[in-house]
């Protein structure tokens, strides 16, 4: 079983698909370090233009909705012409977010061949609030006989300004949390939904609805559906769900979590269950364009 699941993470999705920019990843080198200093030098994150010293315009923002690799590659190249292992300047940097760091390296392991997935779910250690945690994505790639867990948005500067004291290349468990992690620790009480979110006084997106995303979303990613922070499809429509959708989410919560042993439940569910499978089209509600509806290519 395993030797199939790590074929189906080796293989590229539709979203992390590099297409015809494929070549510019022929010389990069296999080095896990080296390839999240490389993604760091390609990409700025949209609420840390002022660590950097660059000012992102509300134009510059619309970036932030780039889904595909295919075409971040194409604005990268854009930007600066030179090969992706030079790193640019804050200001010829896509803007993105922690999605598109992961979903880049996630994109340049599978041309290597490595087995790699994102996960979405919250972080702790990027949090200047004691017991928050906020929305976030990283990546599992597997190393050595298992799947190590890293963040390939934190360089030197955000791991010094976040005091973060552990390595970002190989996280320990409990400082990310998956979405069904997360979903886990509210429905026993160990944390209130109210510490998921992206700022404790936004009222507007933390809580309940906000970790029952994060569960459909990492199960759309474990599915090779690398979705965008702010993408909502099914239940995801609406902030309510009724108590026979908590009970599909406690079960979900379980599959993603012991996504090597349930695989093919996993799929399963994502592709058969109405109430979280992925049709075609979400409704996006970026920073950058607000809400509208999204024909995905899948």
């Amino acid at each position: 079983m395993i030797d199939e699941i790590l074929a189906f993470y080796r293989k590229q999705s539709p979203i992390t698909q590099p297409g015809k920019y494929a070549a510019f990843y022929k010389d990069l080198p296999e080095n896990i370090e080296t390839l999240c200093t490389i993604v760091q030098g390609l990409i700025v994150h949209y609420a840390c233009g002022d660590l950097y010293g660059c000012q992102i315009t509300a134009e510059r923002e619309r970036e932030l909705d780039t889904r595909y690799v295919e075409l971040m590659l194409a604005r990268m190249l854009e930007l600066d012409a030179r090969p992706l292992s030079e790193t640019r300047k804050p200001q010829q940097r896509l803007v993105g977010c922690c999605r598109d760091f992961s979903v880049l390296l996630c994109s340049m392991l599978r041309y290597q061949g490595v087995p790699v997935r994102v996960r979405m779910g919250f972080a702790s250690y990027i949090s200047p609030w004691p017991g928050f945690f906020i929305d976030h994505v990283v990546v599992e790639y597997w190393h050595e006989g298992r799947w190590r867990m890293v963040d390939p948005q934190m360089d030197a500067l955000l791991i010094k300004h976040n005091g973060i004291d552990f390595d970002v290349r190989d996280m320990p468990n409990g400082r990310f949390l998956t979405g069904g992690v997360a979903w886990r620790c509210c429905r026993i009480g160990e944390v209130k939904p109210e510490a998921f979110g992206i700022h404790p006084e936004n009222q507007e997106i933390r809580g309940w609805w906000l970790v029952r995303d994060k569960v459909l979303q990492d199960l759309a990613a474990l599915n090779k559906g690398e979705m965008l922070c702010w993408d909502a499809w099914s239940m995801m429509l609406r902030k309510e769900f009724s108590n026979e959708e908590a009970h599909l989410l406690d079960s979900i919560a379980d599959l993603t979590e012991n996504s090597d042993i349930t695989f093919a439940e996993l799929q399963h569910c994502f592709t058969q269950n109405a109430s979280v499978r992925l049709d075609g089209h979400v409704c996006s509600s970026s920073p950058a364009l607000g809400s509208h509806e999204v024909l995905l290519t899948l």
